[in-house]
């Protein structure tokens, strides 16, 4: 690190100069100094942001190679003193010590501290944020034990967390995190300076203590292992009810090696487009509910009818939000990424008209290589986009012949890249390269309309699903007819409403059966094996779900 010399005057102000100096300093605060004040504040957000990312990194390669997570460090003892930066634990990696100490009871669902720093081998000052006061860490106690993350050659999941993150509106971000991380932003409040004292920085904002699990004061109250992460909150709010919290977390699966994830189906997630309650839901693949996020609106974000869902090998979640015309990329927890269009249709290059019209259909898909693909059923196109949401091409127009459509409404890639579109008004599905040329197409049985879904197995055969026989058909590689099956009706294995269906790496179906308000499971012979769900507004509950993605992380 670079030393600057401090140079000291050795004569004071005159009274005059003295007066110019504050007219000086009254004008830059006024203006100029003012925006090099939010500057200096944007750029500690970013280093604090940066300093996090290092310690997840650090905590996964922990992870990976310890099989555990660390417990966390005492966050009063300062630097130079015995056990600085070193995990309060036992020899059995039970969380021990901890300031205060109660936040170590596994009954709060949470040992609550410092970053272990010296433990994880980081630089003492990732203990830190920019502003100088220490990041809390809060973990799970019994992911701190000895092998509770199975190794590459493990055969089993690491299993749930237990603490809980909230968002702005109270629902759950998360209610399996497995740790989390906490910044007590530019005001500070609650949080542990460099010489170990809490910082009182008179905040009112409920949020805030609730995350530094303290009062307005900063006196520490009741333990919760429960926390807050959203966006900070507007300018016009009063000086002491702002929240400039940094909050990030992390579940289970998360924290797997790629050897246990690949090798581990039953770890992965299920994702859900609650469409008309405008959020998405995630579940684990027994269908127990872990989180959810979104609500209505055009903002990012939020959702105006979402319909499908498409996710890629890292585990980020893209939302068709049908009636806000765009495609919304997050990542597995829920946090926004970037918008591809909209908000608001246009027929320009990378504009999006995809109205659902009040039935659901997924006109959206992911290759391996990350491209995302949208059917722009308004503009009778395809177009094609890059990770970052960079327009990269597109085809297709209005018409009969081939590669031209009517209405294009669903989007299947297979294991080379081909694209498949459900040509919706033109009752067949064509067949394309990856850069768009034309390759083949094929009827639907009996004319039916492909409305919703489509999808490749490892075979070649191709799955559709149809908005005028409720049900989903199957075709072989040439396209074929073999078989069908969620028929129209209310019980085990039968649909109502175009369903939108996703295919697990196992070869499962899983169904969002909009009108009954579930998913629905079918194996690889496409016989019914479980369900989930149920008419409502509460967590696990649906208003007819449609899309649907399951990822094996």
């Amino acid at each position: 690190m670079t030393r600057r010399r401090v140079v000291a005057l050795t004569r004071g102000f005159s009274l005059l100069e003295l007066s110019v100096v504050l007219v000086i300093i009254g004008i830059l605060l006024a203006g100029g100094a003012v925006i090099g004040l939010a500057g200096l504040e944007a750029k500690r957000v970013n280093l604090t942001v940066e300093r996090m990312d290092r310690i997840h990194k650090a905590l996964l390669g922990y992870t990976i190679a310890m099989g555990r997570l660390p417990c966390p460090a005492n966050l009063t003892i300062t630097s130079g003193t015995a056990n600085y930066g070193v995990e309060a634990a036992s020899n059995s990696n039970t969380c021990v010590g901890g300031t205060p100490a109660a936040n170590f009871s596994s009954s709060g669902g949470a040992a609550e501290g410092g970053v272990p720093t010296q433990t994880l081998q980081l630089p003492d000052e990732l203990m830190y944020d920019a502003w100088g006061r220490r990041f809390r860490y809060a973990v799970n106690p019994a992911k701190t034990a000895s092998s509770s993350f199975p190794p590459a050659s493990g055969t089993q999941c690491p299993g749930n967390g237990a603490l809980t993150v909230n968002d702005a509106a109270g629902s759950n971000r998360t209610t399996q995190g497995v740790y989390v991380l906490v910044s007590h932003g530019a005001n500070g409040h609650g949080g542990y300076t460099r010489s170990g004292a809490v910082f009182n920085a008179g905040s009112t904002n409920t949020d805030e203590q609730t995350n530094c699990h303290c009062n307005s004061s900063g006196t520490a109250g009741t333990y919760s292992a429960t926390y807050v992460a959203k966006l900070p909150t507007a300018s016009s709010s009063t000086a002491t009810d702002k929240f400039d919290d940094i909050v990030s977390f992390r579940d289970a699966w998360q924290l797997q090696s790629p050897n246990v994830a690949m090798a581990n189906n039953a770890c992965g997630a299920i994702y859900v487009a609650d469409t008309g309650n405008n959020r998405i839901q995630k579940f684990d693949l027994s269908g127990n509910y872990v989180s959810q996020w979104g609500s209505y609106g055009s903002s990012d974000g939020q959702f105006n009818f979402p319909t499908c869902l498409a996710a890629d090998s890292s585990g980020n979640v893209y939302v068709y939000d049908s009636d806000n015309h765009r495609v919304q990329k997050f990542d597995a927890n829920g946090t926004w990424l970037l918008n591809i269009g909209g908000p608001g249709w246009g027929s320009g290059n990378g504009q999006l008209i995809t109205n659902a019209y009040g039935y659901a259909h997924c006109g959206l898909a992911v290759d391996a290589s990350g491209y995302v693909y949208v059917a722009d059923h308004g503009n009778y196109r395809v177009q094609k986009f890059d990770s970052n949401g960079n327009y990269v091409t597109q085809w297709g127009t209005y018409g009969t012949g081939n590669g031209q459509f009517d209405s294009p409404r669903g989007i299947g890639i297979d294991s080379s890249g081909n694209v498949y579109v459900a040509d919706y008004d033109n009752d067949r599905v064509q067949k394309f390269s990856n850069t768009g040329t034309y390759i083949s197409k094929f009827s639907t049985n009996g004319g039916n309309n492909p409305w919703g879904s489509v999808a490749v197995d490892s075979s070649g055969n191709i799955y559709v699903s149809f908005s005028s026989s409720w049900q989903i058909d199957k075709y072989n590689s040439s396209g074929t007819y073999q078989s069908n099956f969620c028929p129209y009706g209310t019980g085990n294995g039968q649909c109502m409403a175009p369903p939108l269906f996703a295919m697990d790496s196992s070869g499962n179906f899983w169904v969002a059966d909009g009108d009954n308000s579930r998913v629905q499971k079918f194996d690889s012979s496409l016989s019914y094996v479980s369900k989930f769900g149920s008419a409502g507004t509460g967590n696990g509950q649906f208003d007819s779900p449609s899309g649907i993605v399951v990822t094996s992380r």
